[in-house]
């Protein structure tokens, strides 16, 4: 029995990383099947709903601060929990562990953080910033770097970080695109450390619970992209422009889909949902925002993989529609997208957040819409080869042999 330990994913609130979770307990049956023990170690609490529908054990580990991480790594300092159990109880599980998996989705990004420390302190952050993977290191237990998207940066400080991190806290490190790979390599990464793999996440499981009383186009909204919109046209005005058109045209419902929505949020998808239907009111159009609050990630992407095509602006929205089958547009603003939507040859249906106003979506949508058979066709085709090299990639991260 080979146990493996993961963490940095926060199982409520979000569709990405539950997919991610998914994912992983499906990568590694794949490979080992009833003989590897799961173990998620998630820091804060974790509501009963989030894990409801994961066949695998997720604790809680009581919040902790440098300090404490620093007395109980360096000195050995028993470290008390006020709930779930405590940073020197985590590090117990991890050193009985054969395989500490980071599962973050994204890393050494400008875009999302714009801050960088002091260079002389830069360890110290990189194992703050990783600390189950410090851990791993020094009790001499394999740590690995799940499939992420890596930067872009242009800051020499993310470089160095993500060189610091190959070097001294990861084994291997996952890059699921070529450009995120290549920022690697031109870190200074070590071409040996790095393996390239479409995102864990399409191997979550479909289950198909959920059927709508007439045509239903999902879109998945996004207040990330709304902070990264640089289109003259605001983000909320073209996504209303489109519902109308959407329902008007072709008759159709529209769901409206939040993917992240922490109450900590100042503005989440769910606000961003609710502006986009506020610019509607007085149209008496078939459009709704799903109730994502109450749902399992399982639920959440049954609705998704029941609609008619998919126009979406979160990360994991995407993936969920891909291997779901169901025809996909883009509207995106990182490299992330490009590159998925290769995996599944739908490269021509990205919209970049540079360049989008309401009449481009609508043309573009109206292409799309006719050819979705089609694409439907070459996404379901893709599944198998896209599935085989998430396993593969796999393999190759935990030194299986094939």
């Amino acid at each position: 029995m080979i146990r493996i330990v993961t963490y940095d994913l926060i199982a409520q609130y979000n569709l990405g990383c539950p997919s991610i979770l998914h994912g992983i307990r499906e990568l590694l049956q794949k490979i080992y099947g009833d003989q590897v023990e799961l173990i998620n170690l998630q820091i804060g609490e974790v509501p009963d709903l989030a894990v409801s529908d994961m066949g695998f054990q997720t604790i809680s580990v009581d919040p902790f601060g440098a300090k404490d991480f620093f007395k109980a790594y360096f000195f050995g300092k028993k470290i008390q929990a006020k709930r779930g159990i405590s940073l020197s109880e985590a590090a117990e599980i991890i050193k009985s562990a054969d395989v500490v998996l980071n599962l973050y989705g994204i890393c050494f990004c400008e875009k999302l953080t714009r801050k960088t420390q002091r260079s002389s302190l830069l360890p110290l952050y990189a194992m703050l910033r990783f600390p189950f993977s410090a851990f791993a290191k020094r009790y001499h237990v394999k740590s690995l770097k799940a499939a992420s998207s890596f930067g872009p940066a242009k800051n020499p400080y993310y470089k160095r970080m993500a060189k610091y991190c190959s070097r001294f806290l990861f084994d291997k490190m996952v890059a699921r695109e070529e450009k995120s790979l290549q920022f690697l390599l031109d870190s200074g990464v070590s071409p040996k450390k790095v393996i390239h793999s479409p995102d864990i996440a399409n191997l979550m499981p479909v289950i198909s619970s959920v059927a709508f009383a007439q045509k239903t186009v999902g879109i998945s909204v996004s207040h990330q992209i709304v902070r990264q919109w640089s289109s003259p046209e605001d983000y909320i005005s073209c996504v209303a422009a489109l519902c109308r058109h959407i329902c008007k045209e072709y008759g159709a419902s529209v769901l409206l889909i939040p993917n992240e929505f922490s109450p900590d949020s100042s503005y989440n998808d769910v606000d961003v949902a609710e502006d986009c239907l506020e610019q509607l009111q007085g149209d008496d159009l078939p459009v709704e925002i799903l109730d994502v609050e109450k749902l399992s990630s399982s639920q959440l992407k049954s609705h998704i993989a029941a609609c008619e095509v998919m126009v979406a602006s979160r990360y994991h929205s995407c993936v969920a529609s891909l291997s779901a089958g169901v025809p996909l547009l883009v509207i995106g603003w990182h490299y992330k997208y490009e590159e998925l939507l290769h995996w599944y040859e739908q490269d021509q249906w990205l919209l970049s957040e540079n360049d989008c106003d309401s009449r481009k979506l609508l043309q573009t949508f109206d292409r799309f819409w006719e050819q979705r058979e089609e694409s439907r066709k070459k996404i379901q085709a893709r599944k198998p080869v896209v599935e085989e090299a998430v396993l593969t990639a796999g393999k190759q991260m935990l030194g299986v042999d094939s």
